[in-house]
């Protein structure tokens, strides 16, 4: 007797599942995320601002460093500028009932816009790769070669601010 070899479906399916977590895992998972989303992704900039620095700070970041979610390490797009503001703090006179401003010597708030892709919902919610930003979310990011934690206080959408200016 001879033995011949078939091959049945059992291996015929397990062929096609190896060969699609392959697929899978060579273009994966964001690429599949962004292929469904098709034309729902749109170009945004956002505004982090980051208060109580020092000026030193200014020299570990510039723009076109990329930008990532610290814990998660999700890139949350490419600095387009770096602006600095001198820092206040708001202080209270109760002899005369008043709250006035005044700058704290040798700090600065840091205003850094930050353009990135990403799907905006209904409720003015940008998502980036699975993160929800949105205007006063605290957000801790790694910007070139500084880790710090700013507040978001604006959203923009590219497209529809160019059709504005038209």
């Amino acid at each position: 007797m001879e033995n011949k070899k078939r091959i049945n479906i059992i291996d015929v399916i397990f062929i096609l599942l190896l060969v699609g977590l392959i697929v899978f895992g060579i273009t994966g998972i964001s690429d599949v995320k962004q292929a469904v989303r098709g034309n729902d992704v749109t170009k945004v900039v956002y505004t982090v601002e980051i208060q109580n620095q020092d000026s030193e700070i200014l020299k570990y970041m510039k723009n076109g460093d990329r930008v990532f979610e610290d814990e998660s390490m999700k890139r949350m797009g490419t600095v387009v500028n770096i602006s600095e503001a001198p820092y206040k703090i708001l202080t209270e006179n109760k002899v005369e009932n008043i709250v006035t401003q005044q700058e704290v010597p040798d700090k600065i708030t840091v205003y850094v816009d930050i353009s990135t892709e990403g799907v905006v919902s209904s409720d003015n919610v940008v998502s980036v790769d699975s993160v929800n930003l949105l205007v006063g979310k605290t957000i801790d990011l790694n910007i070139g070669n500084s880790y710090v934690e700013g507040v978001i206080v604006d959203i923009y959408d590219v497209n529809e601010a160019k059709e504005a200016q038209k």
